[in-house]
C-alpha cells in the first residue's frame, strides 16, 4: 500500500514499467519458441524426405523395413528431444515474463 497519496502515481508508473517489461519478455520468448518450431519443422521435412528417397531406392523389402524401423526410432527420439527443449523454453519464458512484476510486488511488500 502507498504510504501517502503522493506515492500512488510512482507506484502506478513502476507497475506499468513492470507490465511493459513482462510484455516485451513474452513477445521475445514467443519469437524464440516460434523460431525453434520452424527450425524443427524444417529439419523434420528434410529428414523425412531423405528417408522417403532412401526407401524408394531400396533394393529389397528387408531394406525398406530396416529404413522404416530406423526412421521411427530416430523420429521418436527427435520429438522427445524437441519436447524437452520446448518445455525448458516455456519454463524460461514463465520466469522471464513474471519476473518484472514479481520483483516489483516483492519490493513493495518488503
Amino acid at each position: 500500500m502507498a504510504d501517502t497519496p503522493r506515492e500512488i502515481p510512482d507506484m502506478s508508473k513502476d507497475m506499468m514499467n513492470a507490465f511493459t517489461s513482462s510484455a516485451v519478455a513474452a513477445a521475445e520468448a514467443a519469437r524464440r519458441i516460434n523460431d525453434e518450431l520452424l527450425e524443427f519443422a524444417r529439419q523434420r521435412f528434410e529428414n523425412d524426405a531423405s528417408v522417403a528417397e532412401a526407401m524408394l531406392k531400396a533394393e529389397s523389402l528387408a531394406d525398406v523395413v530396416a529404413l522404416q524401423r530406423d526412421f521411427l526410432v530416430s523420429t521418436f527420439e527427435s520429438y522427445a528431444e524437441e519436447t524437452g527443449k520446448l518445455r525448458q523454453m516455456a519454463m524460461d519464458m514463465t520466469k522471464d515474463v513474471t519476473g518484472p512484476v514479481a520483483e516489483r510486488v516483492s519490493k513493495r511488500a518488503a
